[in-house]
């Protein structure tokens, strides 16, 4: 199979961000990394502001081109998505966690995120593989955020919806780290 082209690549990855947010007429877009292999990929990013409403991973709008279906996955998402609609816990932790040039941190968005997220994919993975790592993502946030005593809590009642193998064992973890960081060891033992 013989790749699509880098103008092809380039036309794709305007029509994935158009699906998802206006792209100004005189936004360019800049090539990141090209590919020789038709199973390979081109990543693109589209030189336009993040606008309101929405989120990047690093408030640059990055779109990943297939090379040989042409297939493209944007990386904008609007912050009222569905559950379903939004990135797993690590990029919207890599979004909200760290301050940067374009952003600040919002480590209490990152909680209203990541629940939808949670809320939406949990019965669609018994076992919980899918949330590998994600709360200890979650987490992380709780324990920057505000009131992070609300943490022991949320584990909790996460664990309440979410009996799967996979889960226990991340909930679990977290809990005995909590325990740790507040030298209660007996606690922490029981995890």
């Amino acid at each position: 199979m013989i790749p699509i082209s880098v103008e092809r690549a380039k036309e794709l990855a305007r029509a994935a961000v158009s699906e998802v947010v206006p792209v100004p007429a005189n936004s360019s877009v800049v090539v990141e990394r090209a590919t020789e292999h038709p199973w390979g990929a081109y990543r693109l990013r589209i030189e336009m502001h993040e606008p309101e409403g929405y989120f990047t991973h690093d408030g640059a709008i990055r779109v990943t081109v297939h090379a040989t279906t042409g297939k493209a996955q944007t990386g904008i998402w609007r912050l009222d998505a569905a559950g379903a609609d939004l990135p797993n816990p690590q990029a919207i932790a890599n979004r909200f966690m760290f301050k940067r040039k374009h952003h600040e941190k919002d480590p209490e968005l990152a909680i209203k995120l990541m629940h939808r997220w949670f809320d939406a994919h949990r019965a669609s993975d018994a076992y919980g593989m899918s949330h590998n790592f994600a709360y200890d993502r979650l987490t992380w946030a709780y324990r920057e955020s505000k009131d992070p005593s609300r943490l022991p809590g949320m584990l909790r009642a996460e664990l309440k919806k979410n009996p799967g193998l996979w889960a226990t064992f991340e909930i679990d973890a977290q809990l005995a780290k909590w325990h740790e960081g507040r030298k209660e060891w007996k606690e922490a033992m029981a995890f």
